[in-house]
């Protein structure tokens, strides 16, 4: 007669107990579960609009807007907002992406609910009626309708 001899580490693992399945079920949970809870968002683009009123908009390189975007974990802070085309026109929409928002650009800031702060700096006021900040998942719009001048600041919360 012919018996095959299987080194030990060769063999075939025991069958799995339902506890000991349960078990590993419970403990990869665990880890996971965190994942879960602080996927967040990143910022794509900051788009603003500009009143329509004569003096609603702002001349470019008298005065800047800097905006800060928060979420549910961390906040981001654009800097000075610039784009490629001429911005703050009464009635215009811009959309600042990539460079323009500096920090915020890709940055995770966590889940919705947002909120915004806009900081105006400079002699020449701008009137905004909204900001909308759009993420990988959503884009959600911060009404302001807000008068800015000289040193001073607006908050929102975004839906």
């Amino acid at each position: 007669t012919f018996s095959l001899y299987l080194h030990p580490q060769l063999q075939s693992p025991p069958p799995l107990s339902i506890h000991t399945t349960a078990e590993m079920f419970l403990n990869l949970s665990l880890l996971l579960f965190p994942l879960l809870l602080v996927s967040g968002e990143k910022i794509q683009s900051i788009a603003t609009h500009t009143d329509s009123c004569l003096t609603c908009g702002m001349i470019e390189g008298t005065s800047y807007l800097t905006v800060q975007v928060c979420g549910s974990t961390d906040c981001c802070l654009s800097r000075s907002l610039d784009s490629d085309g001429i911005n703050w026109l009464p009635g215009q929409t811009d959309t600042f992406q990539g460079d323009g928002i500096l920090e915020c650009a890709n940055y995770e800031i966590g889940a919705a609910p947002y909120s915004i702060s806009a900081f105006h700096d400079g002699s020449d006021a701008l009137t905004i009626s909204w900001i909308e900040v759009r993420t990988d998942m959503r884009t959600v719009r911060c009404d302001l309708d807000s008068k800015l001048d000289d040193h001073n600041f607006v908050k929102a919360s975004c839906n």
